[in-house]
């Protein structure tokens, strides 16, 4: 048996709840992008192998998953593209999630994608890269059950469940900057950086869970781009007052500020920062908003603007899984 897969990339577009008084913490809403892809091949071997970009990383996370699963077959794995590490589209949950998947329909093993999320450790946060990996969409999920006031980065026994997931309007283009060559936070980095979040304002979550349901929601379900655009931004700009102690900053950098500032001023719907950055985007409506959008960087970039811009629309299937041979 030969089996391809292609994933998406997601955009992390925000965290609802960083106070968890409640006793539920973070929350998260994201959409997939048709671009970059993870790209694996594989075929049953008689020891586990795996070849190109990235390999020790994709071997490591094929080995934690046949040990949690006690798989019998082993594999070859080939991979062919690669998610950059890193930088906020996603990477880590998607090259995890569909290793997993080629080794468990290799092993006709019964492993949802919940599971192989939690057994490659890839539920401490967000379900939001579990979400597009298995639907695509815009996905909102509802976080983690915690003690009161607990936001801690740690491995879970169950993802966060995903409480609102609907297709993307396929006219909806994001522009996608890669501001810098630096990584976003990640590993111990993040999970210190959770550990000394201050406290956020109440008022800040409240207007959080109320734009994204009084707004962000019913605007994509009738398709109203300004309303959307509009309550995106603001959750923006809200969830990076959030992490402002951390990161300096509304935004990972002050090109990254610039950029999401040159866009706005281009006509974007909404600006924002993925994840922990250095990738920010646009909205746009239409391939023609999205050209003049993504132009308006070139002063601004140089000659890095051809490699660190570009135009994706969202992807609204998730991971696809085929036979080869």
């Amino acid at each position: 048996m030969k089996l391809g897969i292609k994933t998406p990339s997601r955009l992390h577009m925000g965290l609802i709840d960083l106070r968890g008084d409640l006793g539920r913490a973070f929350g998260s809403i994201g959409v997939g992008i048709q671009y970059p892809n993870v790209v694996l091949t594989a075929e049953e071997s008689d020891r586990l192998v795996v070849e190109g970009e990235q390999a020790a990383r994709f071997k490591a996370f094929a080995e934690r998953f046949i040990k949690a699963v006690d798989a019998k077959v082993k594999c070859k794995i080939l991979v062919e593209k690669t998610i950059p590490m890193h930088i906020g589209l996603g990477s880590g949950t998607q090259s995890a999630l569909a290793v997993a998947s080629l080794i468990s329909r290799i092993n006709n093993l019964k492993v949802s994608v919940e599971e192989a999320a939690v057994l490659t450790g890839r539920a401490s946060i967000s379900s939001i890269g579990i979400g597009v990996f298995k639907h695509g969409g815009f996905i909102v999920d509802a976080g983690h059950k915690v003690d009161r006031w607990e936001r801690v980065k740690k491995e879970r026994k169950s993802i966060a469940p995903i409480v609102f997931r609907h297709p993307f309007p396929k006219d909806w283009l994001f522009i996608v900057v890669v501001t810098e060559e630096r990584r976003g936070l990640s590993g111990d980095e993040e999970k210190k950086a959770f550990d000394t979040l201050p406290t956020p304002r109440k008022e800040w979550t409240t207007d959080l869970c109320r734009l994204v349901h009084l707004n962000l929601i019913p605007a994509l379900i009738e398709r109203d781009i300004e309303t959307f655009g509009k309550a995106l931004t603001k959750i923006q700009v809200l969830t990076g007052k959030c992490f402002e102690k951390i990161q300096g900053g509304i935004f990972a950098s002050r090109l990254a500020e610039e950029s999401c500032k040159k866009m706005a001023e281009a006509g974007a719907k909404a600006v924002g920062q993925s994840s922990w950055g250095p990738t920010v985007y646009a909205l746009a409506h239409g391939m023609k908003e999205a050209k003049k959008i993504m132009l308006s960087l070139e002063p601004l970039l140089g000659s890095e603007f051809e490699k660190r811009v570009f135009i994706a629309a969202a992807d609204n299937r998730g991971a696809r899984i085929h036979r080869l041979d």
